[in-house]
Protein backbone atom coordinates (compact mmCIF):
# COMPACT_ATOMS: atom_id res chain seq x y z
CA UNK A 1 0.00 0.00 0.00
CA UNK A 2 1.08 3.81 -0.86
CA UNK A 3 0.03 6.61 1.07
CA UNK A 4 0.21 9.68 -0.54
CA UNK A 5 -0.38 13.20 1.52
CA UNK A 6 1.66 14.13 4.29
CA UNK A 7 -1.10 14.12 6.52
CA UNK A 8 -1.88 10.10 5.78
CA UNK A 9 1.50 9.46 5.95
CA UNK A 10 1.86 10.70 9.21
CA UNK A 11 -1.21 8.80 10.37
CA UNK A 12 0.57 5.77 8.49
CA UNK A 13 3.41 5.86 10.82
CA UNK A 14 1.76 6.45 13.74
CA UNK A 15 0.25 3.21 13.46
CA UNK A 16 3.46 1.76 13.13
CA UNK A 17 2.50 0.60 9.72
CA UNK A 18 4.98 2.25 7.21
CA UNK A 19 7.73 0.51 6.44
CA UNK A 20 9.46 3.43 4.34
CA UNK A 21 9.08 7.19 3.50
CA UNK A 22 9.82 9.01 0.64
CA UNK A 23 10.20 12.72 1.41
CA UNK A 24 10.73 14.99 -1.62
CA UNK A 25 14.46 16.72 -1.32
CA UNK A 26 12.65 19.95 -2.16
CA UNK A 27 10.27 20.15 0.81
CA UNK A 28 10.72 23.32 3.33
CA UNK A 29 12.96 22.60 6.47
CA UNK A 30 10.45 22.83 8.39
CA UNK A 31 8.75 19.56 6.94
CA UNK A 32 12.34 17.78 6.88
CA UNK A 33 12.33 17.77 10.52
CA UNK A 34 8.97 16.98 11.22
CA UNK A 35 9.59 13.88 9.53
CA UNK A 36 12.99 12.84 10.50
CA UNK A 37 11.61 13.15 13.69
CA UNK A 38 8.61 11.23 13.39
CA UNK A 39 10.46 8.27 11.38
CA UNK A 40 13.29 8.67 14.10
CA UNK A 41 10.36 8.38 16.81
CA UNK A 42 8.41 5.48 15.29
CA UNK A 43 11.69 4.03 13.95
CA UNK A 44 10.44 4.32 9.86
CA UNK A 45 13.43 4.68 7.44
CA UNK A 46 13.30 8.19 5.69
CA UNK A 47 14.79 8.75 2.21
CA UNK A 48 15.08 11.90 0.35
CA UNK A 49 17.10 11.25 -2.60
CA UNK A 50 14.16 12.21 -5.29
CA UNK A 51 12.53 15.08 -5.64
CA UNK A 52 8.92 16.17 -5.07
CA UNK A 53 8.56 15.98 -8.92
CA UNK A 54 10.23 12.55 -9.44
CA UNK A 55 8.08 11.05 -7.16
CA UNK A 56 4.86 12.54 -8.28
CA UNK A 57 6.09 11.29 -11.77
CA UNK A 58 6.19 8.05 -10.29
CA UNK A 59 2.97 7.33 -9.17
CA UNK A 60 1.01 10.09 -11.33
CA UNK A 61 0.04 12.59 -9.10
CA UNK A 62 1.30 15.65 -7.60
CA UNK A 63 2.80 14.54 -3.88
CA UNK A 64 5.55 15.30 -1.91
CA UNK A 65 5.80 12.15 0.52
CA UNK A 66 4.89 8.61 0.13
CA UNK A 67 4.69 5.99 2.29
CA UNK A 68 5.53 2.40 2.06
CA UNK A 69 3.35 0.16 4.03
CA UNK A 70 3.84 -3.24 2.23
CA UNK A 71 7.07 -5.12 3.75
CA UNK A 72 7.57 -6.45 0.11
CA UNK A 73 6.88 -3.75 -1.86
CA UNK A 74 9.53 -1.76 0.68
CA UNK A 75 12.59 -4.66 -0.02
CA UNK A 76 11.95 -4.69 -3.81
CA UNK A 77 12.29 -0.79 -3.82
CA UNK A 78 15.07 -0.98 -1.21
CA UNK A 79 17.17 -3.75 -3.63
CA UNK A 80 15.74 -1.98 -6.63
CA UNK A 81 17.80 1.30 -5.19
CA UNK A 82 20.48 -1.16 -4.46
CA UNK A 83 19.66 -1.34 -0.60
CA UNK A 84 20.25 2.47 0.13
CA UNK A 85 19.99 2.76 3.91
CA UNK A 86 17.77 6.01 6.00
CA UNK A 87 19.14 9.36 5.07
CA UNK A 88 17.00 11.12 7.68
Amino acid sequence: MLSFSAAKALTVKRKKKAKIVFLGSDCSENTLDKFKNKCFYYKTELNTMFTSEELSHSIGKTRMVLAITDNGFCNAIKKYLGGVENEG
